[in-house]
């Protein structure tokens, strides 16, 4: 019979999958835990919170979270500060419910702290597609440039991003609901 030998955990061979996940647990021993039975412990996925730190720039779009696929609902409540920079510091709190259908997707703002330019509008693009997700971008209104951190909680099927600057345009067989914040 073959002698059973432990094998170091960084000695793995990287995967993107697997049926199985293999752990150390408190006392050192190594453990087999089905991919399926690990999940059931951990919340459904794109749920929670999370921040995002970055540099945005006055005047133009950034997309920051991709949502659900249009006949999906998501949702999540951001909180965007723009640190003291080129101006006072400022803050927005906002309510994002998205889809591609429905034609009532909305963004609410929940709170404003500060007076300086912070985030001044948000939008959703979408097309009424069960192939196509919704994505979520803000509009900087700030001088020059300034850290941002944006907060995000009670997240439902969006998937948060580093900003990306994206054209005004909105593309073609897309609609976009536009909201001033």
């Amino acid at each position: 019979m073959a002698e059973k030998k432990d094998v170091a955990m960084n000695t793995f061979t990287p995967a993107t999958d697997a049926a199985y996940i293999y752990a150390e647990v408190a006392d050192g021993t190594q453990v087999k835990i089905k991919k399926s039975d690990l999940f059931k412990t951990i919340p459904y996925p794109y749920t929670g919170c999370g921040i995002i730190i970055s540099n945005l720039e006055n005047g133009k779009w950034y997309r920051i979270a991709i949502g659900s696929w249009g006949s999906d609902s998501s949702s999540v409540i951001i909180n965007t500060c723009k640190m003291y920079g080129s101006g006072a510091p400022s803050s927005r709190l906002f309510y994002v419910s998205a889809d591609g259908y429905s034609g009532n997707q909305s963004i609410s703002i929940l709170g404003k702290g500060g007076t300086a330019l912070n985030i001044s509008k948000a939008r959703i693009v979408y097309q009424a597609s069960s192939a196509i997700k919704v994505m979520l971008d803000i509009y900087v209104s700030s001088s020059n440039i300034n850290l941002y951190k944006i907060s995000y909680s009670n997240n439902v099927n969006f998937v948060f991003q580093e900003p990306e600057e994206v054209s005004e345009s909105i593309p073609e067989g897309y609609s976009v609901r536009e909201f001033i914040l």
